[in-house]
């Protein structure tokens, strides 16, 4: 025994002997960290920035070393965090690792010893506040300093929540559309922090204080509303959407025009709608293309109408237009007052006249004519000898014709100047010879007839048998025989106040015959024995 106790000792001296001027190892820690939040709201996202100072053994290698930080119970960490959304002094660290509620963020350059350390996690990094107000403290330390340092306390508060109520609740229109613009009030509900602000935001736009009801405007509307007390704590972001149209669909009539007239009872209606609208004309379903352009048939009915066109939109308001139309199938009135149907016309020139309705055109004989504001034409034509037929039409502004003819006919006037004694006459100004000249023959005054009859454009033939003179004047039949005192016109016997005598191989007839059987106009002038024929009479 006594010997065992001298080997022990001779075995602990060696031991001190062996560890004599060996150093035992310094501390191995970082500074106390700072904490700094984004915002200290319970539940919310927040950035952290948490700053420390190595100690004497805290010398990092750079892309090796690494600095972990273990975040407090209740503390939320996403699986993974970005390197982007973390920063290093400044730079952004090759690698950062989640495992449980400690986060491992590789240094990406040397870090000296007593060498500030400053960690910041974007709001983007995903981490989020304990969901109640406490206050917690969160650890760290190093791949060197491995001892870990609770940082100083840091307080999680509570956060206002705001609700909205909207106006109506439920969309007013179809496929949930609102058709009236929704108004969005907001209250506060809930939270203890002091200082608090109500803002939005509409569609991304700026942020805007909310003092008043919002009222949604036209379109596809987001409302981002949320709370923030005076130290910046901000809860999440609350979402609303909406589909807003309360303009209603314009309706663009292209044809017909507004007020038009026209004699087709079948017409085409063209124009434009909103995209996707659904299309009625007088009741029919009328299909819209991609582009909002639409075409259909209409008929019309006599007279002037009204046809109503209904567009709906996709938030079922409904826009409506009107277009009147007339349709005239009536032919303008035509009343001819010249010349009178029928009527026989002694010169070349006849004047046509007429009225119809104010504007129309009218046309006479082909020819375009003036017509007056009240009606009223005028138009002189020029005929052929014998049976004219005059077509007069009269068309209105849409077509509808009216459409007329009067026939008249023209016989040409011959004028025959004779004197007793003189072989020289006159037809119709142009000199001619006789073969024997007018005479006096018991007081009774004697002139060629198939001078004349052919003059007035007769046909006479001379039967030298019976001595008989037949004379067809524009289908009027008359027969004369020599030595007899009576003439046959149109098959009645008619006496003669001289007896037909041949002179010289010429018939001479009584001047009074010649106006009686021929309708014609005979004037006698005594002091030159001058004699005026002229056919037919005036």
């Amino acid at each position: 025994m006594k010997k065992a106790s001298v080997l022990l000792l001779i075995i602990v001296s060696l031991l001190a002997t062996s560890f004599a001027g060996i150093c035992l190892p310094r501390a191995r820690a970082a500074t106390q960290p700072q904490v700094v939040l984004t915002t200290s709201g319970a539940g919310l996202m927040s950035g952290y920035t948490v700053t420390f100072t190595t100690g004497p053994a805290g010398d990092l290698t750079g892309n090796q070393g690494k600095v972990s930080i273990i975040f407090p119970t209740g503390t939320l960490l996403p699986a993974t965090i970005s390197p982007s959304s973390v920063h290093l002094n400044g730079l952004t660290p090759p690698a950062v690792q989640v495992v449980g509620q400690r986060v491992d963020v590789t240094v990406p350059v040397g870090v000296g010893v007593n060498a500030q350390v400053q960690v910041m996690f974007d709001v983007a990094a995903g981490i989020r506040n304990p969901s109640t107000p406490q206050s917690v403290a969160l650890q760290v330390y190093t791949t060197s300093e491995n001892s870990s340092v609770s940082s100083a306390m840091y307080q999680i508060v509570a956060v206002a929540h705001v609700t909205a109520t909207v106006n109506p609740v439920n969309p007013d229109g179809l496929n949930g559309y609102y058709k009236t613009h929704p108004v969005v009030s907001i209250a506060i509900i809930g939270g203890s922090s002091a200082g608090l602000s109500v803002f939005y935001r509409i569609n991304g736009g700026a942020e805007t204080p909310y003092v008043s009801p919002i009222q949604v405007p036209d379109g596809n509307i987001t409302v981002v509303y949320y709370a923030r007390d005076i130290l910046g704590n901000q809860e999440n972001p609350n979402t609303l959407s909406f589909k807003v149209k309360t303009t209603l669909p314009q309706i663009t009539i292209l044809s017909p025009t507004e007020g038009s007239s026209g004699r087709v009872q079948n017409v085409t209606l063209t124009g434009r709608t909103e995209v996707g609208a659904i299309l009625t004309v007088a009741g029919a379903a009328v299909p819209v293309s991609a582009q909002g352009e639409f075409q259909t048939q209409v008929t019309l009915k006599g007279g002037q109408q009204s046809i109503m066109l209904t567009a709906i939109d996709m938030a079922g308001n409904v826009g409506q237009a009107q277009l009147k139309v007339t349709l005239d199938t009536t032919p303008p009135a035509l009343t001819i007052t010249k010349p009178i149907m029928y009527s026989i016309v002694l010169t070349n020139v006849c004047e046509v006249s007429g009225k119809t309705e104010p504007g129309a055109t009218v046309s006479v004989a082909g020819t375009a004519v003036s017509v007056n504001t009240d009606g009223t034409f005028s138009l002189n034509v020029m005929l052929k000898e014998g049976e004219n037929l005059i077509e007069i039409t009269a068309t209105d502004a849409v077509g509808n014709q009216h459409k007329t003819a009067i026939p008249v006919t023209y016989k040409a006037r011959t004028v025959i100047r004779l004197q007793v004694g003189n072989k020289t006459a006159m037809v119709n100004n142009v000199r001619k010879t006789l073969e024997a000249a007018p005479v006096i023959v018991g007081g009774t005054t004697m002139v060629p007839l198939r001078f004349i009859s052919e003059a007035f454009g007769a046909l006479v033939t001379w039967d030298p048998v019976f001595q008989i003179i037949d004379i067809e004047l524009r289908g009027l039949p008359i027969r004369l025989q020599l030595g007899a005192n009576y003439a046959s016109v149109a098959g009645k016997k008619v006496i003669l106040q001289g007896i037909p005598v041949n002179m010289k191989g010429t018939t001479m007839v009584p001047i009074r015959f010649i106006g009686e059987a021929f309708g014609a106009q005979v004037v006698w002038n005594a002091p030159t024995q001058g004699i005026d024929i002229t056919y037919p009479k005036p």
